[in-house]
């Protein structure tokens, strides 16, 4: 299947090095991986790059920010996990503010990227903690005008 469109796949799999080679797709722009789960997360990063995917890595709520550390040169962006990984429609872990204070401190240069829990409030709030990219899904998908709720996500991201 063809797209125009990018396709950012967030793959939540245990042992992604054994894994990660069925998921470098021709229609794929972006692979985001777990660092817990990588035994050699440069090798994944390696991998994605050599088939001209971009690589993000992505942190779980309780997992520190110095653990992609030393992947922030490699990884094309660092996702920051707002809830914990599971269903759709958890509500935004507001300790998660400090640690994008504290990822962006560490790495002024880094792209920062926020997945759950994601709402206009919680866009305003991240976006000037220092994230760039939202995953939004359930403040979308319930919108009764997803256009217009996009539009409302849009005007609380600081430029």
């Amino acid at each position: 299947i063809k797209t125009p469109l990018f396709l950012e796949l967030h793959l939540m799999l245990d042992h992604i090095d054994e894994k990660i080679s069925d998921w470098l797709l021709p229609n794929v722009r972006r692979n985001i991986v777990h660092v817990e789960t990588a035994q050699n997360l440069a090798r994944v990063i390696q991998l994605c790059h050599q088939a001209d995917i971009e690589a993000g890595v992505a942190l779980k709520p309780e997992t520190p920010c110095a653990a992609v550390s030393p992947y922030f040169k490699e990884a094309d962006l660092v996702q920051i996990l707002a809830v914990k990984a599971g269903l759709s429609g958890q509500t935004f872990q507001k300790d998660m503010i400090a640690k994008i204070q504290e990822l962006r401190r560490m790495c002024s240069a880094c792209v920062i990227e926020v997945d759950g829990g994601i709402n206009a409030d919680v866009a305003r709030l991240a976006s000037a903690a220092g994230a760039q990219l939202f995953a939004a899904g359930r403040a979308l998908f319930t919108a009764p005008d997803i256009k217009t709720a996009i539009e409302e996500l849009e005007k609380n991201v600081t430029a």
